[in-house]
């Protein structure tokens, strides 16, 4: 099919002056959709593109939606430099304008149209590179000037596929045809590779086709690029390699109504953990626990849901889900499960009806072994007699037992013989199961009294 007469293609005659002649130069206009980089697609609706003459003149429309802080960024591809930055222009050529007004419309105005101005524009926003569009403009001067054929601009495939980026030049005469990656690496002069990768090579199976071949894709080979032909001016034509497979992404977890971080379940009843993650592709999700007081975790299951029957105090615990898809990073929930037994029966403090009637080291009285539901308050109380009458410390291992988030002791006296200590631990777990002493001194001695919490 003739290129101008696709439907895709605008047509426009400018027609210039002078005293000797009348020059007609027959302008083309495709409108494409293109990244810059990566393989993710942009939304259609954060860039659009277009244009109108007006005289001499190429007006170039730009609009831009969810601009906030960023600016709209004007680049013809084949200049290394950006035209101008929100209302900045940043090329020295005084044939450049632009506007922004307060619809975050920005126009880009090139006046006088000449044959160099040929090339593609972009339209950007600045910190969003899959936010753009690019249009091309091509000038064709005469039946034997040197123009590349509009074709497409995104090429989709997987990786392990084989990809053909099409790039056709007509009248090519004695000029060369060269390919790079928006990364400026050279990829291709004429028919000859340079990359030294034998992925890589150049269709020229018809006069105008210097189309690039690239066999057993990569994910690196995703991206944007370049085909360029070395006239007067510049000619270019991008294109985008996209990634046709579903994109992929790292797993995350669904803090949905299935997940819960606590909970609380009766001895002998049936607890269902349950952790969801959405990912692509699906996460393998593995259970992990970590017992009260432990920093060491076990395997125990797999899938998104963890059935617990007939839970028992020892069961009580921090439940890990993982779930993990080769994607890094990885994602995890975490489930505290607090089994709850029936009340232990509270210490019984021996007692003594034994008065002092002179000066005695302490006796201490109290009950030897006490029990306790974990996660729960413990409580362990001690009785010492003597005279003067004794005072009370709490250890646990050899060390002194203080008043913090952990323990609290309270202390009461009885008549001036006696000293009762009550001795609290808070939210007992497994390690603060064990022996407990109680210790009473005066200036006559020093007695203690070794207690066991289990």
């Amino acid at each position: 099919m003739d290129y101008l007469k696709m439907p895709s293609l605008l047509r426009i005659i400018f027609v210039f002056c002078n005293k000797n002649c009348i020059t007609v130069i027959l302008c083309c206009l495709l409108l494409q959709h293109q990244d810059v980089v990566g393989s993710t697609q942009s939304n259609d609706n954060d860039v659009s593109i277009k244009y109108q003459k007006e005289g001499n003149n190429a007006i170039l429309t730009c609009t831009a939606k969810n601009i906030g802080s960023r600016k709209i960024i004007w680049t013809k591809m084949s200049e290394p430099y950006p035209l101008t930055v929100g209302t900045t222009r940043f090329t020295p050529s005084r044939k450049i304008s632009v506007k922004v007004n307060n619809n975050n419309v920005s126009t880009l105005t090139i006046r006088n149209v000449q044959l160099k101005d040929a090339g593609e524009y972009q339209c950007r926003l600045s910190g969003q590179v899959f936010a753009a569009e690019v249009i091309t403009l091509s000038i064709k001067t005469g039946p034997d000037s040197t123009f590349i054929r509009p074709t497409a601009t995104t090429v989709s495939a997987q990786v392990g596929g084989t990809a053909l980026l099409p790039c056709e030049v007509e009248n090519i005469n004695d000029k060369l045809v060269l390919w790079k990656s928006i990364k400026d690496d050279i990829i291709s002069v004429r028919s000859k590779v340079y990359i030294g990768d034998q992925r890589f090579r150049i269709v020229h199976d018809l006069a105008p086709q210097w189309s690039l071949e690239i066999q057993k894709l990569k994910e690196t080979d995703f991206g944007t690029y370049i085909c360029m032909v070395n006239s007067d001016p510049v000619l270019t034509r991008s294109v985008n390699l996209r990634n046709a497979a579903p994109p992929q992404s790292s797993p995350q977890l669904l803090l949905d109504s299935h997940f819960k971080k606590r909970i609380t379940a009766d001895a002998g009843q049936t607890v269902t953990l349950t952790c969801n993650f959405q990912s692509s592709p699906p996460a393998n999700i593995t259970w992990y626990r970590r017992r009260s007081g432990s920093s060491a975790r076990e395997k125990i299951g797999a899938g998104n849901i963890l059935k617990l029957d007939s839970v028992s105090v020892e069961q009580s615990g921090d439940y890990i889900c993982i779930g993990e898809n080769g994607n890094k990073p990885s994602a995890k929930g975490k489930t505290k499960l607090i089994v709850v037994a029936p009340p232990t029966p509270a210490a019984v403090l021996e007692t003594t009806t034994f008065i002092p009637n002179g000066p005695t080291s302490p006796l201490l009285y109290a009950q030897k072994r006490t029990g306790v539901t974990l996660n729960t308050h413990a409580k362990l109380k001690c009785l010492a007699v003597g005279l003067p009458r004794p005072e009370i410390v709490w250890k646990k291992s050899g060390k002194l037992i203080i008043n913090n988030f952990k323990y609290k002791i309270e202390n009461s006296e009885e008549a001036r013989h006696a000293r009762h200590s009550e001795l609290t631990i808070r939210q007992a777990i497994s390690h603060d199961l064990g022996d407990y002493e109680c210790e009473a001194f005066n200036q006559i001695g020093l007695t203690s009294l070794k207690l066991e919490l289990y």
